[in-house]
């Protein structure tokens, strides 16, 4: 019987497969493959001969049954070059044949091998010494035993193999499960933190003044290590770069939960009032002169900062030497990350022989990684480790990463065997390679084999050692948490003796900085007493309320007499009290370039500094007195006016009088004071004004803004609603800063046609912002190192615009979304109460349902959103029956209910128990009594709901004019409350809410999905008394808070997919995810549960298939013996491998 191999077929089947495919006949195909065929045919025996007989064996078995049949027998030992004649091998396979089957085992295929190979060319493949007059039965054996042993090496290096394989898949499994909780836990510990509020700041100044790296540990005062630094900024850090262009910088992570209050720029610095005191960062920094080394090479060393930056920032000498001392220990942490890094580089290097003899000692990792590591391919490290049974390819990791695992190796292997053992090892790893490269595959292999038997034992001693370094880590852990734990309640109780006390006395008037170029935070002190804060361009001034009365300090540079200090006052680097006005009561202070100014309580305005433009108002100066200046604060008199507020520019000023008037002075050019006056030495009146009641003025480099008074008209009745009115903006000043030029007090053409309400402005030097009463921030002026917010590229933003990468106002989620009423009042429709229309006066337009018991009206907002308003607005229109009540028709909605559900409300109950269900199954609800046009319900913050419903308590008609759901489909960072614009930088200040409950609810939220939280969130003084009142306990069977629409969140996820952790969850102690994450990571777990699934699938095996024995699979031995014993009676039939 002619057969053919699997070879011959897979030749056979693709030259017709081609020849189908380019039309050529069989005998041309046949001609075609007849050269290209055997070549490759050639190469793929060669390649398969070269494997031993259970790899050969595994490829040929394509359905990894562990059998394989007749045609893949034959095809199997042409493959490894074993040729005899077909009759025997056809009985031999029937002799091995599988009872009741028509296949053969390894084992038997390893008999049928041993019988019809060469042995004595197998030996010399394996290196085996063959003695010189040994008899085929001899060398077959000699065979048998090499391939046994080899068959056993094999065996323990594949399950070291797959058993660190199967540990780093189910850590890379479970790693995914715990990144996912902790970023829901990282956004609902950025939750927490926006409800106590947080700056952006937008543009990086002339010279990078507001883009310093942010300090490394900004949370930290001098007396206390505080936890949670470097979580904040990385949270930071993702929230401002995921808007491209227009983001914020990532330096102000540090002032995030701190509450500010207000923010002022100079040129140079930031400076905040928060709950913690006054914070300030930025300045200008020094560059040392180039220093040439022996190399030749040339290095900027930073220095300190300039003494213009250090006395803006509170620093003095003391703290100078401070502050390079710490940058000293940042770089010497560095430095020892650095120096372990390139240690394992060296020493992987060193292994190859790759380490250059010219290394000159550098510590900069960022050059060894790049330049040394490239020596090695990524080949070589992944054959390295694979040797050591660690498989690392498709891990995803880096070069840098399996040098430090090889040179972990490296130092075991030196460790235990010592230099000559571990020199033998790399050898031997030198001839396997040498090998593979000389196409000596079996002997590559033999090599290979011997390497993983010697690495058995370091095996077993690195899994030791694993153990019981995880043990002294979780141990380390404990000890680290229960040593914060007391010096949090040491510190803690520093800080509340130092809540009352006098923020002057204990020193608290420094200004702690977030950034590494200034000064320590300091324990919080008298943080309440600090009122108001404001900067020129080169000096500040902050009110801190002492015993008595507000009290105002300055400091910065005194040139000009802009600090009111006196005529020989030098710079001040830290706030000194303005002598001249000490028994005065302050109020407000603003300061320009050159000029500052104050109000007192009764309305009494103060100037001192430049006046050579006429910025103080003081009046005309004789030419002799030109670069007059005042070195003391002066009260200037403005008759009939009692100032309110006061607004410095860069050359003049502009003031508000208790009335709403405005007056305006100084330098006039490009038309700042709106009086298409040059200049004006005196306060002059802005008449044009006269109808207007301003209550903000700001003054910018060369423009004033004027903010009016926002008012509430009408009442919130049955047939009215109460409307908020004006927050109106004016501008004055040049074209090629406004957009349009003003040479008087004007409106901007975009504002005139939107109903847009303005609640804060803010004028600086080339640009100016404001915030809308809803909180959105809008910049337009000079675009300069995006300090508008907007794309560099665009330079000039000629009108307001809106950057809504920091907030936008929520919408009306409900606009032609689906809804359903429960019954319909003649053609009425349900889409009718969410198409917009809010007149109410006509009932053909308005959602109605018939007279029945608890009325009422579903709409689903078509995802989970966050809600954060809800409005309800009745109809208007009245009965035309003058016997009945104008009302009948406004207050058959009420009393009703609005409830904001996760899951869609129950329809198949009727009347009351259709309602309990209802509010029952609701994560926010109200009850409405009063008959109103408008209802406004401000939902609780973090409700979060798909469907929105409104229900009568009791039976009625059910009709209204229209439903509006406000809120943001993802999580919204909260509205900005105030703005400041400087000197190519904006500062956007998100003020802290004050509802409590929300910030219970924030804090309940974060704590529940990490007990790291609590830990960060208590040091924040908004959140010490919640943890407190709270601590960190939680009831554990209560429902989940971040569970949302029936979908367990990632932390129930990560707790309900890996059960072994309800042994670390037991007793409901609260925990955190690293301890969770250490105790899934840990190998030692691990492969305890992979050796249990394995004993457990083992058993189910064994019970489950019965192994049954080949009936004529004899030893190999007893039929050589067979076959011997035949020989000597007959002469051998076929060739010797036959």
């Amino acid at each position: 019987m002619v057969r053919f191999g699997r070879i011959r077929r897979l030749f056979s089947r693709r030259g017709s497969s081609e020849a189908a495919a380019t039309g050529k006949g069989a005998g041309e195909s046949a001609v075609a493959l007849s050269e290209d065929g055997k070549s490759e045919a050639t190469s793929e025996a060669a390649s398969l001969s070269a494997l031993s007989p259970k790899d050969a064996f595994l490829r040929f078995d394509a359905d990894s049954s562990g059998d394989i049949d007749e045609d893949e027998f034959f095809a199997l030992l042409e493959a490894v070059g074993i040729k005899g004649k077909l009759e025997y091998q056809e009985k031999l396979f029937r002799r091995y044949v599988k009872s009741g089957s028509k296949t053969i085992d390894y084992e038997s295929f390893r008999a049928a091998w041993l019988l019809l190979g060469n042995p004595k060319k197998e030996l010399a493949d394996r290196a085996v010494a063959i003695p010189k007059f040994a008899t085929r039965y001899q060398l077959v054996r000699l065979l048998e035993k090499t391939l046994g042993e080899e068959e056993r090496l094999e065996a323990l290096a594949k399950a070291e193999t797959d058993r660190y394989r199967r540990i780093q898949n189910a850590k890379a499994l479970r790693s995914g499960y715990i990144e996912r909780a902790k970023a829901r836990a990282g956004l609902e510990l950025a939750a927490a933190l926006d409800v106590a509020g947080q700056v952006y700041v937008l543009g990086t100044g002339a010279h990078g003044q507001f883009s310093a790296a942010p300090k490394r540990d900004f949370l930290s005062t001098s007396g206390f290590h505080q936890v949670g630094a470097e979580r904040m900024q990385t949270l930071w850090d993702e929230r401002v770069s995921s808007d491209g262009n227009n983001r914020a910088n990532s330096n102000t992570a540090g002032i995030w939960g701190r509450r500010p209050r207000k923010v002022a720029l100079t040129d140079s610095a930031v400076l905040a009032i928060t709950d913690t005191g006054m914070l300030a960062w930025g300045g200008a920094h020094n560059w040392q002169e180039l220093v040439s080394t022996q190399a030749t090479s040339q290095q900027q060393t930073p220095a300190q900062t300039t003494p213009r930056s250090s006395a803006l920032l509170t620093n003095n000498s003391h703290t100078h030497q401070q502050h390079l001392q710490s940058i000293q220990e940042e770089r010497d942490e560095r430095k020892t990350t650095s120096t372990a890094e390139i240690e394992s580089v060296e020493i992987a290097l060193k292994y190859y022989g790759q380490w250059p003899s010219h290394y000159d000692g550098t510590d900069d990792a960022d050059m060894v990684r790049e330049h040394l590591l490239a020596c090695v391919s990524l080949d070589q490290l992944l054959q390295s480790l694979l040797l050591r049974c660690k498989p690392c390819e498709g891990s995803g990791m880096s070069k840098l990463e399996m040098a430090g695992m090889l040179a972990t190796d490296i130092r075991l292997e030196r460790e235990v065997l010592g230099a000559v053992g571990a020199k033998e090892l790399g050898d031997l790893e030198y001839e396997v390679n040498d090998l593979e490269k000389r196409n000596e595959k079996k002997l590559a292999s033999l090599r290979r084999l011997r390497f993983c038997e010697r690495w058995e034992s370091l095996t077993v001693l690195q899994k030791q050692r694993t153990v019981v370094e995880e043990k002294r880590t979780l141990e380390e852990r404990r000890g680290n948490h229960s040593r914060q734990d007391r010096e949090y309640e040491q510190w803690n109780s520093r800080r509340k003796d130092n809540e009352t006390s006098s923020v002057v006395e204990l020193g608290g008037l420094t200004a702690g900085s977030i950034t590494a170029r200034g000064r320590a935070i300091q324990t919080p002190r008298g943080a309440s007493q600090c009122l108001d804060i404001a900067a020129g361009s080169n000096h500040a001034a902050i009110i801190v309320q002492d015993e008595r009365r507000p009290t105002l300090y300055t400091w910065g540079q005194s040139s000009l007499g802009r600090l009111g200090q006196g005529e020989s006052a030098a710079d001040a680097n830290y706030p000194t009290v303005v002598e001249d006005l000490k028994g005065t009561s302050i109020s407000s202070v603003s300061m320009g370039q050159s000029h500052s100014a104050a109000v007192s309580s009764n309305g009494d305005l103060y100037m001192w500094g430049s006046g050579s433009s006429g910025q103080l108002g003081f009046g005309t100066m004789p030419d002799s007195q030109q670069g007059f200046c005042c070195t003391v604060p002066t009260r200037l008199l403005i008759p009939s006016c009692r100032v309110q507020k006061v607004s410095c520019g860069a050359s003049h000023t502009a003031c508000i009088g208790s009335n709403g008037e405005v007056y305006v002075w100084g330098l006039g050019d490009g038309g700042r004071l709106g009086l298409e006056l040059s200049r004006a030495d005196t306060p002059v009146l802005v008449e044009s004004l006269s109808h207007e009641r301003i209550v903000d003025v700001s003054c910018g480099t060369s423009t004033t803004l004027l903010l009016t008074e926002t008012t509430t008209s009408g009442t919130n009745s049955r047939t009215s609603v109460r409307r908020r009115t004006g927050g109106r903006l004016y501008a004055a000043g040049p074209k090629n800063i406004l957009g349009a030029s003003f040479p008087s007090f004007g409106e901007l053409e975009c504002l005139k046609q939107t109903p847009l309400i303005v609640k804060s402005i803010s004028a600086g030097y080339s640009h100016q912002c404001f915030v809308s009463e809803s909180g959105e921030l809008y910049c337009w002026g000079h675009n300069s190192h995006g300090c508008c917010g907007q794309d560099e590229g665009n330079r000039f933003i000629p009108e307001p615009t809106k950057v809504s990468s920091l907030y936008e106002a929520p919408t009306n989620l409900a606009l032609g979304k689906s809804c359903k009423l429960s019954s319909r009042y003649r053609d009425a429709e349900g889409h009718h109460a969410v198409d917009g229309n809010v007149d109410g006066n006509d009932a053909q337009s308005l959602a109605h349902t018939q007279h029945e018991a608890n009325a009422y009206f579903d709409v689903d907002l078509g995802g989970q959103a966050h809600v954060a308003s809800v409005r309800l607005w009745n109809r208007t229109d009245e009965p035309d029956d003058a016997a009945l009540r104008n009302d009948m028709f406004s207050r058959r909605l009420f009393p009703c209910y609005i409830m904001v559900s996760q899951f869609p409300f129950p329809r198949n109950l009727d009347g009351k128990d259709g309602l309990d269900a209802a509010l029952k199954q609701s994560v926010a609800t109200v009850r409405l009594t009063e008959d109103r046009r408008l209802s406004n319900w401000d939902v609780p913050k973090f409700t979060v709901g798909r469907y929105v419903r409104i229900q009568l308590e009791g039976a009625n008609f059910l009709h209204f004019a229209q439903l509006e759901v406000f809120g943001h489909e993802s999580r919204s960072h909260g509205p900005i409350t105030s703005c400041c614009a400087g000197k190519f930088v904006t500062a956007a200040v998100v003020g802290g809410i004050e509802d409590r409950r929300a910030m219970e609810t924030a804090y309940e939220r974060a704590v529940c999905a990490d007990l790291l939280n609590a830990e960060i969130l208590r040091q924040f003084v908004c959140y010490s008394d919640e943890y407190r009142s709270r601590g960190v306990a939680f009831d554990d069977k209560a429902e989940c808070l971040l569970c949302v629409g029936g979908e367990e969140c990632e932390i129930c996820t990560l707790k309900s997919t890996w059960h072994e952790l309800q042994d670390v969850l037991q007793g409901g102690e609260p925990y955190r995810l690293d301890d969770l994450a250490s105790h899934l990571l840990s190998s030692s777990n691990i492969e305890r549960l992979i050796a249990e699934e394995a004993s457990t699938e083992e058993g189910r095996t064994t019970d489950a298939v019965k192994t049954t024995k080949t009936a004529n699979a004899l030893p190999v031995l007893l039929k050589l013996k067979l076959k011997h014993r035949h020989s000597r009676k007959k002469k051998p039939v076929g060739t010797a491998n036959g």
